[in-house]
């Protein structure tokens, strides 16, 4: 399997349905995808290795020495890549299962909140005790708000799934202006893109990092209670 073979034809390549860090991540991914079809690794065994990745990265990050967050950088990247391997392996070897879905959500309920524990302990070292209620607050507040929007996302799969009406109408697709709203508030919004991002702009300026988490805080808490309204009315008016 050449790198380009995948490339062209095992990626998804409309950019605004892609998140922000994907263009990125998969110029690389078809490498670590090449090395696990050698060893003959199944889609949610590359999974697994995700998880490994992303607790490595987060562990390594949070340690108070420059190689070590280096370190921490490069495996938090090596868990973005493998999460776009495990999909380019389903796709290439035919082994698709909700099982292997559920896996790669649950990494991400997993390693989320880990990153950014890591990023506030970091903040939290650099910023000195004067931020450090600042800091915590705002790290709790991120990792506390992606996991209810991920729960009222599940909520919306099983209500489509359980509560629609046999042969109702599928959801329109949305329009492309829609798409591209989405996608530029999905640069905030999607902790993939913050969790790739903010390291760097931590090395640059540890209090830029902060004031970039204290954006993504926002935005989050603006899309939570977006999807907590749409899911009162649902609940209301049935």
């Amino acid at each position: 399997m050449r790198y380009l073979q995948i490339r062209r034809e095992y990626q998804h390549h409309e950019y605004l349905d892609m998140v922000f860090v994907d263009p990125y991540a998969q110029l690389i991914s078809p490498l670590l995808t090449k090395l696990c079809l050698r060893l003959g690794l199944i889609p949610n065994a590359v999974t697994v290795c995700m998880i490994i990745f992303g607790l490595i990265g987060a562990g390594l990050f949070a340690a108070p020495y420059l190689i070590c967050r280096i370190a921490g950088v490069v495996f938090i990247h090596l868990w973005y890549i493998a999460d776009c391997s495990d999909g380019e392996v389903a796709r290439i070897t035919k082994k698709f299962s909700r099982f292997g879905t559920q896996i790669d959500y649950t990494a991400h309920i997993i390693n989320h909140p880990l990153f950014v524990f890591a990023f506030t302990l970091a903040l939290v070292g650099a910023l000195g005790p004067e931020y450090a209620v600042w800091v915590c607050l705002t790290g709790f507040a991120v990792a506390a708000l992606d996991l209810a929007f991920r729960c009222l996302v599940i909520f919306d799969d099983i209500y489509r799934e359980r509560m629609a009406e046999p042969g109702s109408a599928q959801p329109a697709s949305p329009s492309r202006l829609k798409r591209v709203i989405r996608y530029f508030i999905n640069i905030f919004l999607h902790l993939p893109n913050f969790c790739l991002i903010f390291p760097l702009v931590f090395f640059v300026s540890p209090f830029a990092g902060f004031v970039y988490m204290l954006a993504v805080m926002c935005v989050n808490a603006l899309m939570v209670a977006y999807h907590a309204l749409k899911w009162l009315m649902k609940i209301i008016n049935k």
